[in-house]
């Protein structure tokens, strides 16, 4: 057990020893060589908690009654590491002990690459790494003296672990994040793989969700404030940054947002010695070869072999290189040639020698693994593993996507039932992960290492079309995975760009019928996909010379799909798309295509954008012009699909007509009752197109999405409930199809529609379906059921925000209405635990601690105009304190609560002035 002190010892414990000098490995060195010669009480950490207090108790007896001795001579400390062995299962007990409650150490992200069960540690370089880690960390740690710390200089924080590819570099980094020392020594563990062609701002945004748990600001919406934004979340935490195969020393900067000076570092693993200057370097070399043979057998499952390797093992790892990654392939060979593997004939080193003369260490093992793969399963195998070569590099796959693509493999689907291919596909993965190919699991994902990737490329680079062909044909089933919303749709919805920019050819975009299918496709997730892999400033100069050139229509539709990308921050592209358009029109060029393009510009200016206020000339403009635009359609002999976006269009209008009635777009003091019922007579209007809507429905989840829609304007605009036109049975009936639309709602399918049509907003998580079952139907239970629903969406939507799927600035107005709502419903019902379980997992519910939240809670304020005597929708510092006060009705009644409460609380008559003024 004390061989092993270093890799059980807790981290605390391991913390102490560096505070004062001592290296937990030197000192496994030196007391188990040392210790056994003084003391020979016998210690098994199996044994039961009363007998091992009696034997510490024996041998701390033993010490101090010890006469003293002359210290025998240590042993070469290389080969004392060498024939330590591997740490005993009561070793590992112990090494997982539960910290002390005090001490919690860092999350491990997921990001950090899953050891394979035949990773060996290796002891050198883990401690070389971690020593100075630890000891750059300690330099600036108020846990850590300083006395003894080396003099900081530029680059002092950062170490790099160089060395040739697979040789083992990302493995040691993500043992090295696992270690309890590292994981007590930092507050937070963060890790990204660059690769050759990083994406500044999708890392970012990847390292902004582990740090904080939540996606970046809305306002970051480029790199470099993306980095501000880390840099200010980071600023007093102790953090380890791991920047994984980093290629070129201006990578790494963009990416570095630690506070030094809280005690941060940085690793770096590149294939590049001397990368980053100032940094301290860490070489990792090929394995000894006595390391390499416990990797080949490990991985060959022959670990009993290792005291007398056979032959063919020493040969084997020699023409391995002593590589990790070519070991572990060519452990599997072993596993699957059986006990013929150490035979000349047909043997290991048979198979790892039938290749071309002049290749690769990790083409001979590649090739050698696909070759002695079952016959019967070869052909799919090898299929299977070109396939792997159009994901992109570092990527986690999930196998789900490779179903989405699977039909590209060439020759081997022989059975036509769905379900039996993909058991198929299933086989040969489990087979290429048997083989060491591949990592990860079938219900994880799976990845590849980059040179065996790029063995992979080569195979497909040598078919027909080479891999350019393979991922134009790819494209497609990706795509259609995305409209069907089948398993693969969240990693295409992701990664779609990487895909799309592999497939690109050297034309210009309006020049390639698939580049074009993508930004123009009716899927705004698609376009955004599409605008990310092309580039916005590559489409805003291709659309400036077909504006040029007279092709006004398809310019608009490449600057579209950068508004799909940039979301509420894409009004100048908005504008700018819609310029063009308006231009077609004075031109004679218009088309139902072109209009129904431009009411989904103008629905996107009205709704979602930040600059076009609302009641301002190019708002009352936009307004103007969908009215005209779906007029037009409506009389021009239009198609169903046309018609229905011009009644879309329609509805829109009448939205904020009424809104104006009620005051709400221009706020102007209490209102009369002939405005509510002007107000209503629009509502009804509004009403009509929303029945002709969901006639024209394309499918039952748009049909209930825009009857949550007529929901909204019948219980949001209460004021029409006191006028004698308002007949509720006309609105409601018995309430069947309000009952059905709350049955029909699933997050999974429902919300994606939702936020693609009409005011791009989910309405059903406005809670307003249980406020009118409360109200207009005193139906407790169905009320509370439909309550639990709308707080499960919520929960999904908080969800997507702290992993980077959406921004809140998307979910502000879902996160204000139900944050009025919910509450009140809940309070009103006495159902204290829904309410607390909304407050604590919801975007309402953590505006207080969320700075973007309440950023966008304020964008949406301040889209709506104030009077000028004060009026207006609503003031954010209101939000704030409704949330406040919601918190402080959850709070059990004390003395403590009660202060508390008069820290923040106004006066009544603040309270009554935002009553009268905000409405």
């Amino acid at each position: 057990m004390m061989a092993h002190l270093d890799t059980f010892l807790p981290g605390d414990a391991a913390l102490t020893l560096r505070t004062l000098g001592v290296s937990p490995l030197d000192a496994a060195y030196k007391l188990s060589s040392v210790l056994p010669n003084i003391i020979s009480v016998p210690l098994s950490m199996n044994q039961s908690r009363g007998v091992l207090t009696a034997t510490v108790k024996d041998i701390v007896d033993a010490m101090d009654s010890a006469q003293r001795v002359v210290r025998p001579p240590l042993p070469d400390r290389d080969a004392w590491l060498a024939g330590r062995g591997e740490p005993q299962p009561e070793h590992v007990l112990a090494a997982t002990r539960p910290p002390p409650a005090a001490l919690t150490p860092a999350t491990i992200p997921e990001e950090v690459p899953a050891l394979p069960t035949c990773f060996r540690p290796r002891h050198q370089l883990n401690e070389a790494l971690k020593q100075s880690v630890i000891n750059r960390q300690a330099t600036a740690s108020s846990v850590i003296t300083t006395v003894t710390a080396p003099p900081r200089s530029k680059g002092a924080h950062t170490t790099t672990t160089s060395g040739m590819g697979g040789v083992g570099k990302t493995l040691s980094a993500a043992a090295l994040c696992r270690d309890p020392e590292i994981g007590f020594a930092f507050e937070s563990i963060c890790w990204v793989s660059l690769g050759q062609e990083p994406e500044p701002f999708q890392l970012l945004k990847s390292l902004h969700v582990q740090l904080v748990g939540a996606s970046l600001p809305d306002s970051a919406s480029e790199a470099r404030l993306a980095l501000e934004a880390l840099l200010a979340a980071a600023k007093g935490r102790r953090v380890l940054l791991v920047l994984d195969d980093v290629w070129s020393a201006e990578h790494a900067p963009p990416l570095s947002f630690v506070d030094t000076d809280a005690g941060s570092a940085i690793v770096v693993t590149t294939r590049m010695r001397d990368l980053m200057p100032g940094a301290a370097e860490i070489q990792c070399d090929v394995l000894s070869q006595p390391e390499a043979l416990k990797v080949l057998l490990s991985a060959g499952g022959v670990m009993h072999l290792l005291e007398s390797p056979p032959t063919a093992a020493i040969e084997a790892v020699e023409r391995c290189g002593r590589l990790p990654l070519a070991l572990t392939v060519a452990g599997a060979l072993i596993d699957e040639l059986a006990d013929v593997w150490t035979q000349a004939e047909s043997g290991l080193l048979d198979y790892l020698d039938d290749e071309i003369g002049g290749s690769s260490i990790e083409e001979r093992v590649v090739a050698a693994s696909l070759r002695v793969a079952p016959p019967e399963m070869r052909a799919g195998v090898q299929e299977t593993a070109v396939l792997l070569s159009i994901f992109p590099e570092d990527q986690v796959v999930p196998v789900a996507a490779l179903d989405a693509v699977s039909p590209l493999m060439l020759g081997v689907w022989d059975v036509g039932e769905e379900r039996q291919r993909v058991r198929q596909l299933r086989r040969w993965l489990k087979q290429l992960i048997k083989a060491n190919l591949i990592r990860g699991s079938l219900e994880d994902g799976v990845s590849v290492h980059d040179l065996i990737r790029d063995c992979l490329i080569r195979r497909a680079e040598a078919r027909p079309g080479a891999l350019l062909e393979l991922q134009r044909a790819a494209v497609p089933l990706l795509l259609a995975a995305i409209v069907a919303d089948t398993p693969a749709a969240k990693y295409a919805s992701a990664n779609l760009h990487r895909h799309v920019r592999s497939a690109m050819r050297q034309e210009a975009t309006h020049d390639d019928e698939l580049l074009l299918a993508v930004i123009g496709h009716e899927h705004a997730t698609v376009r955004a996909q599409g605008a990310l892999a092309i580039g916005a400033a590559r489409l805003l100069a291709e659309a400036d010379v077909l504006d040029a050139a007279g092709d006004h229509l398809t310019a608009a539709r490449l600057v579209h799909s950068i508004v799909s990308l940039r979301g509420a921050a894409g009004d100048r592209e908005a504008q700018r798309a819609w310029a063009s358009l308006r231009r077609l029109e004075a031109n004679g060029g218009g088309s139902e295509a072109s209009r129904v393009l431009e009411l989904e510009l103008l629905s996107a200016l009205l709704f979602g954008m930040k600059e076009v206020r609302i009641g301002s000339e190019e708002h009352n403009d936009a307004l103007t012009r969908i009215g005209h635009l779906a007029k037009e359609l409506k009389e021009g002999g239009a198609i169903a699909e046309q018609i229905f976006a011009a009644e879309v269009g329609l509805l829109n209008c009448s939205l904020f007509q009424a809104w104006t009635a009620e005051g709400l777009m221009g706020a102007h003091g209490l209102l009369t009752f002939q405005d509510v019922e002007k107000a209503h007579a629009i509502w009804r209007q509004a009403d009509e197109h929303t029945q002709n809507i969901v006639a024209l429905a394309p499918t039952a989840t748009t049909k209930h999405n825009f009857l949550s829609t007529r929901l909204y304007y019948l219980i949001m605009n209460p004021r029409q409930h006191i006028l004698p036109q308002f007949d509720l049975e006309e609105c409601f009936g018995d309430g069947h199809w309000l009952r059905e639309s709350v049955e029909r709602y699933d997050f999974t399918t429902s919300h994606s529609v939702a936020k693609q049509a009409g005011q791009h907003l989910d309405n059903f998580t406005f809670a307003q379906a249980p406020i009118a079952m409360l109200f207009f139907f005193g139906d407790l239970a169905q009320a509370r059921a439909t309550l639990v629903k709308v707080i499960a969406a919520h929960k999904q939507m908080l969800a997507r925000v702290r992993q980077g799927e959406a921004t809140a600035d998307g979910y502000k107005t879902e996160a204000l209405h139900a944050g009025i709502l919910v509450p009140t419903a809940l309070l009103l019902m006495g159902e204290s635990s829904l309410l607390r379980d909304f407050m604590t997992n919801s975007l309402h519910g953590v505006l207080l601690e969320d700075e973007s939240v309440r950023g966008a809670a304020g964008t949406l304020a301040d889209a709506f105009p104030i009077s000028d005597d004060g009026h207006c929708l609503y003031k954010v510092d209101s939000v704030v304190l409704l949330n406040r006060a919601v918190a402080a009705l959850l709070d059990d009644p004390s003395d403590a609560s009660r202060a508390a409460l008069r820290e923040w609380l106004p006066p009544a008559a603040e309270l009554s002035h935002i009553a009268e003024f905000e409405l």
